[in-house]
């Protein structure tokens, strides 16, 4: 635009010289400042001009030249600043791979002001502090990740939490990702990290409420989530017997998968925990239940443990196992017991016989010897207590 304005003048100066030169009436021209004057002849003004005019489009030009040379050196240091900041970051994470803390640290945060990426510098160079045992520091690089891309307040928590949950800071970990939750309660990490956050500190309550969402969001594998809830289950039902409360434990067994319930380990501990609240029937039930479909000595053992209100008929249901178990040493020693709750005294000495026939063990000995002495038979009784003292003491040793 400037160079067009300029060419104008410039014919409009041609031509009035041109003009000047054709009629020979050059005239004069007269400049005056305050009190004082000059008179030159009209070519010498116009002339005077068109130097003028040049002079200025020159210098104007020499100046835009020297602009864009300043621009383009600038843009020149920055581009270097701004490599070298991508190649510092390169370097510090490959020191951070070959486990070189402090020079990762050094390199991450070394041209982080010319970097195009902040937060990624300072979030890896606070991962770098923490390995190097230094809280402080990692804390003041997650700050300025915080700063550098407000925005990104989630990442960054989401990175000190992570940070502190591998550092043991549990509950802080914790604290931290409670405050994230309000803003993306489903995120499946954030989700992940918690459930172990709660497996450390051993709330397992909350950890048992948790198990649902873990395994919709698929926050982690099967596997661990599957231990978290097994292992959640088993302190919630101690907690609830602990407190002796029948109710909480009844309810939180209702809750657990069918695979839980259908798991001889874990439902024995279920009926074990309904045992110590004094309640033998709903022990009675669940045992029967799991029996009825699925086998295991233990559970048969414990079947036979029970105080039954009516052993007659706890007997029949022991005995129907047999079809399927005839020569199960634990289940003829149940149904011992049971037939002597049932004070059925010689069938009890049969399937005691019998138990002790197929595998000789304490336990059995001992239920014969107190038949026995029942039944006044006080040198066999005698016997089978020293036989089972001698079993006790080989299986201690």
């Amino acid at each position: 635009m400037l160079a067009i304005v300029l060419l104008l003048l410039l014919a409009l100066l041609g031509v009035t010289i041109l003009y000047i030169l054709l009629t020979r009436e050059a005239g004069q021209a007269m400049l005056t400042y305050g009190d004082a004057a000059i008179e030159l002849p009209l070519e010498y003004f116009v002339f005077g001009l068109i130097l003028l005019f040049i002079s200025f489009y020159i210098t104007l030009r020499l100046l835009g030249w020297l602009w864009r040379a300043r621009t383009r050196l600038s843009e020149r240091s920055s581009r270097k600043r701004s490599e070298k900041a991508a190649n510092d970051i390169i370097k510090g994470m490959l020191e951070m791979s070959q486990g070189n803390w402090a020079k990762a640290d050094k390199l991450l945060t070394r041209s982080v002001n010319n970097s195009s990426t902040k937060i990624l510098n300072y979030l890896a160079a606070a991962r770098a502090a923490q390995k190097m045992g230094n809280n402080e520091k990692r804390d003041e690089y997650l700050r300025l990740a915080h700063e550098s891309a407000p925005n990104s307040e989630f990442a960054v928590g989401l990175t000190q939490a992570e940070l502190q949950y591998a550092q043991g800071q549990i509950e802080q970990s914790l604290a931290t990702l409670g405050h994230l939750r309000e803003s993306a309660p489903k995120h499946s990490y954030l989700l992940g990290l918690t459930a172990k956050c709660y497996n450390k500190l051993q709330d397992w309550k909350l950890l048992f409420n948790l198990v649902p969402d873990l395994r919709k969001t698929r926050a982690l594998p099967d596997s661990e989530v599957d231990q978290f809830e097994r292992a959640a289950l088993l302190g919630v039902l101690q907690q609830a017997a602990e407190h002796n409360n029948p109710g909480a434990l009844k309810d939180t067994w209702s809750l657990a998968n069918k695979t839980l319930q259908a798991d001889a380990e874990m439902l024995r501990t279920y009926s074990n925990h309904l045992r110590a609240l004094d309640n033998d029937a709903a022990a009675e039930t669940v045992i029967r239940k799991f029996l009825d479909h699925k086998w295991s000595d233990e559970l048969a053992l414990d079947y036979g443990e029970l105080t039954h209100s009516n052993p007659t008929k706890a007997l029949a249901t022991a005995e129907g196992w047999l079809g399927g178990h005839k020569e199960n040493p634990h289940l003829l020693l149940t149904v011992g017991r049971l037939s002597k709750q049932a004070e059925l005294w010689g069938k009890a000495r049969t399937y005691l016989e019998s138990a002790i026939t197929i595998k000789p063990v304490a336990e059995a000995y001992g239920e014969l010897a107190e038949l026995l002495e029942r039944l006044d038979d006080n040198d066999a009784a005698q016997e089978c207590y020293r036989k089972g003292l001698d079993l006790a003491m080989t299986d201690n040793t």
